[in-house]
């Protein structure tokens, strides 16, 4: 009887007893592979994305689902850049990113990115380089959290101080500065009207620095209500945007229509001086792009508040003005910040709207 690789006349070959080693350790492998997938199908606070070399989305778990809206059936072989802005595609930022970390093996990032649905999140998030056990690249895992909430309520934050160290110089110019200068200019006045008949010249001099002490006067409490409009906390949201029409009309020369309705006497003062700066752009804008009638318009609708600035023309390209133009989004970003929804709808040639919807309470 041969016994080829029997340790025994009972016992298991070699060859059986390593069949039954690596059975064990697939199975130990298999164990571990089940856990590592419940694993990251756990993690829900957090993006789990792989991408092949060619950027490609090759992995995806119920995190990234629930941040990006996209199921993993949808999204498996897609390229990585539909998470991305196409501010941050052509301005080449994606692009440099995965140079980043192809080139060091990671790079963290903190941007826009967008969602299935189109909105766009704060996301925070580090790309890492996969290697093969030479040390080739295989490909790319991208970790990610949306911070939209945290940025936000940053961003609120940093506002709030922003508005409050304006209303401080504001008042500061106005109930300091300004009274000086009235004190001066009354000076002058009555030092001119003191000077004998031969002293004519004199008092022409003193004239002339009265009239530009009046002038300088009017330019600080002009810079003092524009760091600060004072008037919406002392008269209301209402008073203060047809005070800006007004004044509109009167420097512009355009027909501008103002309509104020159902909106309560007491706002919460970030929300009014927001809808006043947004409108303030609005016009601002309107005065140097427009012509010929347009009209504000702010309603109360129940729990919202909806401004609307209008003009005639001419239109613009809105994708342009997003790219290009800090005003759109300053404005953008107020509403947002205040919970709100906030549209442009433009045509080159014709008329464009400004409409900004937010809640009248803070629970944004």
């Amino acid at each position: 009887m041969v016994q080829g690789d029997r340790e025994g006349t009972g016992g298991p070959s070699a060859l059986q007893k390593r069949v039954i080693e690596l059975e064990a350790h697939l199975e130990r492998l298999q164990d571990s592979d089940r856990q590592l997938r419940l694993f990251i199908d756990s993690v829900r606070d957090y993006a789990l994305i792989a991408l092949d070399t060619n950027n490609c989305v090759t992995g995806w778990n119920a995190g990234a689902e629930r941040i990006l809206g996209y199921q993993e059936h949808e999204i498996l072989g897609k390229p990585g850049s539909v998470i991305f802005t196409p501010e941050d595609i052509e301005g080449g930022n994606m692009q440099l990113e995965f140079d980043t970390a192809r080139q060091t093996g990671r790079a963290e990032d903190e941007r826009w990115h967008v969602r299935k649905d189109g909105s766009r999140f704060w996301g925070s998030g580090v790309l890492a380089r996969i290697d093969d056990e030479e040390g080739n690249l295989v490909g790319y895992g991208k970790v990610m959290r949306d911070l939209t909430e945290r940025n936000a309520r940053q961003q609120r934050n940093l506002l709030t101080v922003q508005e409050n160290e304006r209303r401080r110089i504001a008042r500061e110019l106005h109930d300091d500065l300004v009274q000086r200068l009235a004190v001066l200019e009354i000076g002058l006045a009555r030092i001119r009207r003191g000077l004998p008949p031969e002293a004519a010249d004199i008092g022409l001099e003193l004239l002339r620095l009265e009239q530009q002490t009046g002038m300088l006067s009017n330019d600080v409490r002009r810079l003092s209500h524009q760091l600060h409009p004072s008037v919406v906390d002392d008269l209301g949201l209402c008073t203060a945007l047809e005070s800006i029409v007004e004044e509109f009309q009167r420097d512009q020369g355009q027909e501008f229509t103002f309509l104020c309705e159902g909106v309560p006497e007491k706002i919460p003062t970030n929300i009014a001086t927001a809808i006043y700066r947004i409108a303030q752009e609005a016009l601002r804008n309107i005065a140097k792009h427009a012509s010929g009638p347009g009209g504000l318009r702010v309603i109360g609708e129940g729990r919202m508040l909806h401004l609307t600035v209008s003009d005639a023309g001419p239109g613009f390209d809105v994708p342009a003005a997003y790219r290009g133009g800090l005003g759109i989004l300053s404005m953008k970003e107020r509403t947002q910040l205040l919970g709100g929804q906030f549209s442009v709808t433009s045509n080159a040639g014709g008329s464009t709207t400004v409409d900004v919807l937010v809640p009248l309470q803070e629970d944004y």
